[in-house]
């Protein structure tokens, strides 16, 4: 029952600020394997057109390194969004290395920042073998 209010706020909460676009659906991200073993990371910018129905209909990678470019626009495109409208956005994936808290060697975390369209993606570094 509670459902069903939940679609009428949404749709209140649409029709107060036409412009305003809400995520509905973020997919998780893995850092790039590749990426983490070569010890590369930084910020990776994403414009993406969203379509009226909240897809991502193009995403295109302008700054970054390649192997997180790739990642980061494939990520994405599974985004869906609560629109009325068509818009261009600019997404902000930041990967970090940290040294590791636990003995997870590829134990990846990712935390959306909508307001700041910013996605910082943190995996461990990986343990160099000698």
């Amino acid at each position: 029952m509670l459902y069903r209010y939940i679609g009428t706020l949404l749709l209140l909460m649409m029709i107060q600020h036409p412009n305003q676009i809400s995520l509905v659906h973020f997919e998780s991200i893995e850092y790039p394997r590749l990426a983490w073993q070569a010890r590369i990371d930084g910020e990776v910018k994403v414009e993406i057109h969203v379509a009226s129905d909240g897809s991502v209909s193009s995403a295109s990678a302008t700054s970054g390194h390649q192997l997180l470019q790739k990642a980061a626009s494939d990520n994405v495109k599974k985004w869906v969004f609560l629109s009325n409208h068509e818009s261009n956005l600019e997404i902000i994936y930041d990967f970090k290395l940290e040294r590791p808290e636990s003995s997870s060697q590829h134990a990846t975390t990712a935390i959306v920042d909508l307001p700041t369209r910013r996605v910082v993606v943190i995996c461990n570094l990986p343990v160099l073998s000698t």
